[in-house]
């Protein structure tokens, strides 16, 4: 089974990516950030609990906070982040129920783990009877999921399948910081809004320093997706070694994009010369890193 994981920095095109491959007839597409893989609560904070930061209480939290998570609150029972996530164990994991209570069974017998192994092939299991039983049921080969957290749990996604596929999304960061402050994400005072979003920025580029050489990353240019779709489609599909696109897929990808940009319009913030500058200069040294040029068209109040 191919496991395709999406990750990046908030609006670099993760979504538009997950709709790329959900158009590829060899690739199953979970519709929704999964979100329990890797954040909060979920089965990175759970593993990481009850081995390296173990203690009796912290342990006992996380377990109670990971139950809740999973039971209610991806399920719909409760208000949360995890909007439309009911759709996963309702439709697509028929063994969710199955697989959440053989892994929560196993954490409620033990609050620590010298060896995180049990741990990990538990982890695995639950996938395998959830996320790979729905691909295979389809009769896929391969699925992937989009979470943009995926980015910075790079290590446990590798430590339980090596073999897995990283699409790192990227795009202009002066663009991405726009569309921050434009979903109001940010603080609206430009510079207490870049302390937060350089600091996010260099942890970023951190963790892209480390695994962009391995063989199963790919970094993703949402602006190549946008301007070069059917290359970087091929491209993609190369990465992961599936068929070419076909042609009709391939449109179909482009008009979507096209509708969203249509619909969405122009920015809504307006910058001073001032604010333009600041931008620039502060996130000089990142765009520079990812490649992209140091002109920007983002145009400025007069």
């Amino acid at each position: 089974m191919k496991r395709i994981f999406i990750g990046g920095l908030g609006r670099s095109g993760t979504t538009i990516t997950l709709s790329a491959l959900y158009h590829h007839h060899e690739v199953l597409a979970f519709p929704v950030e999964t979100k329990f893989l890797v954040e909060e609560d979920g089965f990175a904070a759970v593993i990481d609990a009850l081995t390296c930061n173990f203690s009796v209480a912290w342990a006992m939290a996380a377990v109670d906070r990971f139950e809740t998570l999973m039971r209610r609150q991806v399920t719909g029972l409760d208000d949360s982040k995890f909007k439309h996530q009911e759709v996963l164990p309702i439709i697509k994991f028929t063994n969710y129920e199955e697989a959440l209570n053989e892994f929560t069974q196993l954490i409620r017998a033990r609050s620590y783990f010298d060896d995180p192994a049990p741990l990990l092939a538990a982890t695995r299991k639950f996938v395998d009877q959830t996320f790979d039983d729905a691909a295979r049921r389809e009769n896929y080969g391969a699925w992937v999921e989009k979470t943009p957290s995926n980015i910075w749990r790079i290590d446990l996604l590798r430590t339980l399948w090596p073999d897995c596929y990283i699409v790192h999304c990227i795009r202009d960061p002066r663009d991405i910081m726009l569309s921050l402050l434009e979903r109001r994400w940010l603080p609206t005072n430009i510079v207490q809004a870049l302390t937060i979003f350089e600091s996010h920025l260099a942890a970023l580029i951190k963790v892209r320093r480390i695994h962009m050489n391995n063989p199963k990353w790919l970094e993703l240019r949402l602006e190549d997706l946008v301007e070069h779709t059917e290359p970087t489609l091929a491209k993609l599909a190369e990465f992961v070694g599936l068929a070419p696109y076909h042609n009709e897929k391939v449109a179909s990808v482009s008009g979507l994009m096209n509708a969203y940009y249509e619909k969405k319009g122009p920015s809504s913030i307006h910058l001073t010369p001032e604010n333009r500058d600041l931008i620039v200069s502060w996130l000089r040294p990142a765009v520079v890193e990812l490649g992209y040029p140091a002109t920007w068209g983002a145009v400025s109040e007069p």
